[in-house]
């Protein structure tokens, strides 16, 4: 977990300077708008700094001027603006509102004489400093130079979103306040508005709450398991003590309110309910179902047994007297209640839980869930406050007025979209920085997942299955950190950089200035500036990224590596690549079959593993491909081009390469273009674990209008056989002679629910299609 300089730097030296006159300028997240023009701004210790309609005491404008200082090596007290003196610095608050720029935008001019930045709000100030601060040079706060100069430009910037969110786990292991003030700067240098704040878990409650003072008493407090891994560490042993006690008081609390104020940050309390309560039950074990001696668990054993008793009259009111407490030190609009994963066999045996469910005519535990959130979202709309839930409050119905955050993929923020609720993303599949981020082999122990920088920056809060009506309800996204396996300041950090830059270009920048080529090289500068300002972060993912692409019928090979200054060279046999191999320039065109090896090189040493493919051309490359219906939004890789794309998927259905349909019919046509064929290989996955069982049929039809097809080949598969593990499924077809039809097309007929023998029956399977191959 070294900071890794000497790279972004030697990149830097060659790139960097010459990036920024070409192009692009090394701003994380990137504007809206960029015009660089000619000449420069020379900062120097006779620039000015001044203020208009802002005083001189509101804490944005002392904020400037600190970090001005702090960052920029700039010593300067606030001066009336110039007449004569032309080198300044203004910070103003615009006399007539700029409506697209919003509350949040900016407007910032360089020119040769003075900067200005523009704002209808202090808040739009605050974000046009920290791209002022990007454009300085990137190490400037340990260089401290006595002056520097700025490209003379314009921009206007504003966000995508109003939520751009970062969540911390204090729980699983405690942060101190300096961190979590450290972590806020970083933040707020991102453009980040939302600091998620998971304060309560069955590890540890960490907040103070007067009226019920045994919640840090007992609550706060686990036996010490200090330097054991996570996945070894044990329960407590009989008559051990709690030793390892963590908690913030509310003078704390209040301090990193006012602290994230500053930087125009809401700071979002999560108040865990009614599951992952094992510290509120070792505290108050009245609140509980059972007469189970719960403890504050020093690590995690699933499933989690403890949950609040939901026929408790006295749980309601605890919970809506926390909330009310909460709600003093927090003067944000909205307070999270969990809702996560609240496992009900309790609720299922508990008398006084099945007595509620009676009385209220509720069908099953599911709604008694739904109807704990709703009296404590009562209670949240009586105290001026609005609440926040994991996707599970969806299950057993939820109220127009909660708001869902989806993070098992993007399907609960689907669902709750379409309902009509405001949806915040953030999804496991893209945000979650608890896992790995580069080849295990060589990282520290993660939770598990895979999640390099370039899938990160692939987040989209809003789903392509949503119409434009119902992606008005996506809010924003967010990033979650996790820390069962994150238990020092310096790890938090390794594990959040620099993939917490990606999250906010998803949620700030316009998907039209995305572009990952110039964030990864932006990214070399992002790095020197965390060392400088002395932040970890990690190396990023050396092991190169081998896709495919088709141009006019030709197979052609990209390979990438997320590490900018770096070398890749590959061979074409299958043979360990070194630097006597081709070197890597740019996409090249394969024919026949081949076994790919690219590794990643940085002064002639080979950095990490070597990465593998199998690629292969048939008469399918190339071809135009369309889907009956879409795939899901998780499981789409590259559309109708993932299968004729050359490469075989794995057995992991999450490898990016498998289209998925929880559907019992698909339909893909192939324009083939009156070429002539004979035979046609068809791949899917069976997974039944997963959901995932192969088609029970296979149909095969031929057309030169694309409207009446004729039948020529089925093929039936066996369903009902059981199927260990993961594996690949072939349909192999033989036209027995050359046939050359227009159209193709390929019908898949699946089950329509999981047989009665599966633990899951009833429920809709899923499809899986691959490669689709014609000799």
């Amino acid at each position: 977990m070294k900071k890794f300089i000497a790279i972004a730097v030697a990149a830097y030296i060659l790139t960097g300077c010459a990036s920024k006159e070409e192009k692009h300028l090394s701003v994380i997240p990137e504007p809206v708008n960029v015009s660089i023009e000619k000449g420069d701004f020379i900062v120097s210790d006779n620039t000015l700094l001044c203020l208009k309609n802002l005083s001189y005491i509101d804490p944005t404008a002392q904020y400037i001027k600190e970090y001005l200082s702090k960052w920029m090596n700039l010593t300067c007290d606030f001066s009336e603006i110039p007449t004569s003196n032309k080198n300044f610095i203004l910070f103003e608050i615009l006399d007539s509102p700029d409506s697209i720029i919003g509350n949040e935008g900016y407007l910032l001019s360089v020119t040769k004489n003075n900067i200005t930045v523009s704002a209808n709000t202090t808040a739009g100030l605050f974000y046009g400093f920290q791209t002022l601060f990007q454009l300085t040079p990137p190490d400037i706060v340990t260089t401290k130079p006595e002056s520097f100069s700025i490209p003379c430009m314009s921009i206007s910037d504003y966000p995508r979103f109003e939520w751009r969110g970062s969540h911390l786990d204090v729980c699983r292991h405690f942060f101190d306040v300096d961190f979590v003030k450290k972590h806020l700067d970083i933040l707020a240098m991102n453009k980040i508005n939302k600091f998620h704040w998971h304060l309560t878990d069955d590890q540890g409650w960490r907040i103070q709450i007067d009226q019920y003072p045994k919640l840090t008493e007992i609550g706060a407090c686990r036996v010490d398991r200090t330097g054991i891994p996570w996945r070894e560490i044990q329960p407590p042993q009989k008559d051990e003590t709690a030793t390892d006690c963590n908690y913030y008081t509310k003078e704390q609390i209040r301090e990193i309110v006012e602290y994230a104020d500053q930087r125009h940050i809401d700071v979002i309390p999560e108040i865990e309910l009614p599951g992952h309560s094992s510290a509120i039950l070792a505290a108050y074990p009245e609140f509980a179902c059972d007469k189970y001696p719960y403890c504050v668990e020093p690590g995690s054993y699933w499933p989690p047994k403890a949950i609040l008793c939901g026929g408790n009259d006295d749980v309601i009111t605890f919970l809506k007297n926390v909330l009310s407490e909460v709600a003093e030190i927090f003067p944000y609009k909205y307070i999270h209640i969990g809702g996560d994963e609240a496992y009900k066999d309790n609720w299922k045996v508990c008398p006084k839980c099945q007595k509620r469910i009676k009385e209220l005519n509720l069908k099953n535990e599911e709604e008694l869930q739904n109807w704990m959130t709703f009296e404590i979202e009562k209670h949240a709309h009586s105290i001026g406050k609005e609440i926040i839930g994991w996707d599970e409050i969806l299950e057993g119905g939820v109220s127009k007025t909660a708001v869902v955050m989806s993070w098992r993929g993007i399907d609960g923020g689907i669902e709750a979209a379409k309902y009509g609720n405001n949806v915040i993303m953030a999804p496991n599949t893209y945000v979650y920085l608890d896992y790995y981020q580069a080849d295990p082999t060589f990282q520290p122990e993660a939770i598990g997942g895979y999640l390099p920088l370039h899938h990160v920056y692939e987040f989209d809060p809003v789903p392509q299955a949503l119409s434009e009506e119902q992606a008005k309800y996506i809010k924003g996204g967010q990033c979650n950190l996790w820390t069962e396996y994150i238990n020092t300041p310096d790890y938090a950090e390794y594990m959040l950089h620099p993939r917490l830059g990606a999250v906010a270009e998803c949620v700030w920048s316009p998907k039209e200035v995305k572009d990952w080529i110039n964030f990864k090289n932006k990214i070399v500068d992002y790095k020197i500036r965390l060392a400088s300002l002395n932040y970890n972060f990690c190396e990023g993912e050396f092991k190169p990224v081998i896709s495919t692409t088709t141009e006019n019928s030709k197979l052609m090979v990209s390979i990438d590596s997320e590490v900018a200054g770096t070398d890749i060279y590959y061979t074409l046999d299958g043979n360990e690549p070194n630097t006597n191999s081709s070197l890597y320039t740019k996409p090249f065109e394969v024919t026949g079959s081949h076994t790919i090896k690219a590794a990643t090189f940085y002064n002639g040493e080979k950095k990490h593993s070597t990465s593998s493919i199998e690629v292969f051309t048939s008469k399918m490359t190339g071809k135009n491909i369309t889907l009956s219906p879409q795939p899901s939004e998780k499981y789409n890789a590259q559309l109708g081009a993932t299968l004729c794309d050359g490469i075989l998927a794995s057995t992991n259905y999450n490898d990016g390469k498998w289209l998925g349909f929880q559907t019992d019919k698909v339909d893909i046509i192939v324009a083939n273009n009156a070429e002539s064929i004979q035979k046609l290989f068809l791949y899917c996955l069976v997974d039944q674990n997963g959901w995932i069982f192969a088609p029970k049929e296979v149909e095969i039809s031929v057309s030169d209008d694309e409207t009446d097809f004729t039948t020529i080949s089925s093929q039936s598969f066996d369903t009902e056989q059981k199927v260990q593990g993961a594996t690949t499924q072939k349909f192999d077809f033989d036209f027995g002679q050359k046939i050359t039809p227009t159209f193709i097309k390929i019908t898949l007929k699946g089950l329509n629910a999981l047989p009665e023998n599966h633990t899951s029956a009833g429920k809709m399977p899923w499809l899986f299609i691959d490669e689709i191959v014609t000799i």
